[in-house]
């Protein structure tokens, strides 16, 4: 019997590869594009992230967004 996969918070998954890469906030700032203060108060957990920055984070580590089925937006599943 196969395992039921366990979602992760987008947030913790992020900030687990980030740290897990071992790159420095600097490094990884000038291969995304995202400034390293955004990366720093993120991983700190005082800002979130806009959806591009995430974007740029992701395809950086080949990680892919992908939307939940039923989810509209709205917190509110689909009728």
């Amino acid at each position: 019997m196969a395992k039921e996969q366990q979602e992760v918070p987008l947030a913790v998954e992020l900030q687990r590869v980030i740290l897990e890469s071992g790159l420095s906030l600097n490094q990884l700032g000038k291969q995304t594009g995202v400034s390293q203060g955004q990366l720093s108060r993120f991983l700190r957990g005082d800002r979130t992230l806009t959806l591009p920055a995430v974007d740029k984070i992701c395809r950086y580590f080949g990680l892919k967004l992908v939307r939940k089925p039923g989810w509209t937006g709205s917190g509110k599943p689909q009728q």
